[in-house]
């Protein structure tokens, strides 16, 4: 069996599309053992493929590609002898969708791995899975393309609009993620620089240390009052920190009322790093200019050797000390953040965390826009006893069980308590005397 559709150069209206990745040609062979699907495209981008599972079918996405062949699609009947069909369309926001049908309503299973530099998908029917003698049991669909990275910033699922963890492709609201990859590869420790990332969201006012703590606009409408952790509201003076943190959801539009009294632009849940099954130990230094040096630790695994599966831990440790290009400004932070997981049964599960953060630094106002003096950049317009000082404690719990496949219970609570301390002298007397 063998298919195949080649485009020769043919300029279509598909190309005005700048950033988007053509793929201009599908073929299809069948082996004894495999069923193998290349995509020719004309970049060396390599393309990124999504996965998600629905009944018996396998949806495999492809960002920011367009289909650029004869016809528009391309469909294949009964490619062997466990998949039922398979189907190549263009679907919208620059999205190439890829159908496999099991047969007999089974769902096919995908290993997802990378051999010389193409993405290979083996598909295995999950009613043939015990029977690996059978040589239509398994079969590859291999997508071409030019260095596959290891990495991926691809998160399937949220957790933010429904309370569950629920697939991206099933939620119908705007729901941004940021993953814990993008957060490592940018080296940001605060939700202020993760969030630079996120369309739509931009910072409104200080970093924090502010009488009314850190803001963000989300389309233009300030959410104050809509940082969430983990669903339960959250609130700090200070900067909040991302070390204890795996990802950061956002959602758009006033669909944020299911917290609650939402904010129309939106809200920010942030979604707290649990303990592994596995042991894992992670230890990270930074240094950088005018004295900052930050260390995180991050420890996770089962608690007791006897206590696998059954009691995981996890602990996290960051401290940062810094100064300025400012006279007289520094600043120190401590965050702990212990947490716990009792896998009570199969189906049960309570998790047990809480968070320790302390925050002390030097209150810089920097210099008045009012004033047009010619000072110099490291000059410090404020006083030595200028400082900010908090203790942040916040303990809580979350409880899960399953009672079957479609009931699901989940019930969480959470203590916060801050004590800030935030006092200046006021920088307005310097218009004062620019006026006189």
């Amino acid at each position: 069996m063998l298919a195949q559709f080649n485009n020769y150069g043919a300029q279509t209206k598909i190309q005005a599309q700048v950033g988007s990745i053509l793929v201009t040609g599908v073929n299809l062979k069948l082996t004894e053992k495999s069923l193998e699907l290349e995509l020719e495209n004309n970049s060396s981008t390599p393309l990124q493929p999504l996965i998600y599972p629905q009944e018996n079918l396998l949806i495999i996405e492809l960002t920011d590609a367009l289909l650029d062949i004869p016809g528009g699609e391309f469909s294949q009947e009964n490619p062997s002898s466990q998949i039922a069909a398979i189907a190549i369309t263009q679907g919208e926001n620059n999205i190439v969708r890829i159908t496999v049908t099991g047969v007999d309503n089974n769902l096919p299973e995908v290993t997802v791995s990378s051999v010389d530099q193409n993405l290979v998908l083996s598909l295995t029917s999950s009613s043939t899975a015990i029977a690996p003698e059978n040589p239509e049991s398994e079969i590859e669909v291999v997508a071409t393309q030019e260095g596959q990275d290891e990495s991926s910033y691809f998160v399937p699922s949220a957790s933010t609009a429904t309370g569950l963890d629920t697939p991206l492709l099933d939620i119908p609201q705007s729901i941004q993620v940021v993953p814990q990859q993008v957060l490592q590869d940018r080296n940001v420790n605060e939700l202020g620089p993760a969030l630079q990332t996120v369309p739509g969201v931009s910072p409104n006012g200080g970093r924090g240390t502010s009488v009314f703590g850190p803001g963000f606009l989300i389309r233009g409408f300030p959410v104050q009052g809509s940082i969430f952790r983990d669903g339960i509201p959250y609130q700090s003076l200070g900067p909040l920190n991302t070390t204890d943190i795996e990802q950061i959801e956002v959602l758009k539009g006033p669909s944020s009322i299911v917290f609650g009294a939402g904010e129309p632009g939106g809200s920010i849940n942030l979604i707290s790093k649990k303990p592994l099954d596995e042991p894992y130990y992670n230890a990270a230094v930074s240094l950088g200019n005018y004295n900052d040096y930050r260390l995180d630790v991050d420890l996770s695994g089962p608690l007791l050797p006897e206590a696998i599966d059954t009691v995981n831990y996890r602990l996290n440790v960051s401290y940062e000390t810094s100064s300025s290009f400012r006279d007289f400004v520094y600043g120190d932070l401590w965050v702990v953040s212990p947490t716990l997981t009792w896998n009570i049964g199969p189906d049960t599960k309570l998790n047990i965390y809480g968070q320790y953060t302390t925050n002390r630094e030097t209150l810089d106002e920097g210099i008045p826009a009012t004033n047009i003096a010619d000072l110099p950049s490291n000059r410090f317009l404020g006083e030595r006893f200028s400082k900010f000082e908090q203790d942040q404690y916040l303990i809580g719990y979350t409880f899960n069980h399953d009672f079957n496949e479609n009931l699901k219970l989940r019930h969480a609570m959470q203590y916060l308590a801050y004590a800030p301390v935030r006092y200046a002298p006021s920088l307005t007397f310097l218009t004062k005397i620019r006026g006189n």
